[in-house]
Formats: C-alpha cells, structure tokens, sequence
C-alpha cells in the first residue's frame, strides 16, 4: 500500500480522497444489499449501462429497499 506523499489538509471545500469506488450493477439485489462492506471509498450505484432495459424499474426497487440499512450514507449524485 503507498502512503499518501502529500499532506492532507481538511476544510468546508475538502472534497474526499478515494482511493477505489466499486460500481454496482443494481438489478442484483444481494450486490446492493452488500455493497458497502466491500471495503470500497466510494460506491456507483448503476441504474442505467450495466441494468438490462426490462431490469431498470426492479433495480430502482432494490435500491430503494437496501439503501436505508446502510450504516453510513453520505451522496453524491451525479446530473440525470
């Protein structure tokens, strides 16, 4: 693992270091439900390139219901 060379300095426009961020193909519940103990930074949660088109309203489902047990939720969105 390399450490960080550069001193990381924290204020209100800090934006996060992530080193990995794990894309999730949606329309399978038990990669949604499990995603964030993947060990990821940052987490994509895929609705679109990854779901077959017939999959989409199910993914948005499963989304729905796994997101809320998530122990730490913070967001970014990205434009639609």
């Amino acid at each position: 693992m390399m450490a960080d060379t550069l001193p990381s300095v924290e204020t209100e426009m800090s934006v996060p270091r992530w080193r990995s961020l794990l894309f999730v193909p949606t329309h399978v519940p038990r990669f949604v439900e499990t995603a964030h103990e993947r060990g990821a930074d940052g987490l994509i949660l895929d609705l679109e390139d990854s779901v077959p088109q017939d999959q989409k309203g199910e993914a948005r489902d499963s989304l729905l219901n796994a997101w809320p047990r998530w122990p730490e939720r913070r967001f970014c969105f990205g434009p639609r």
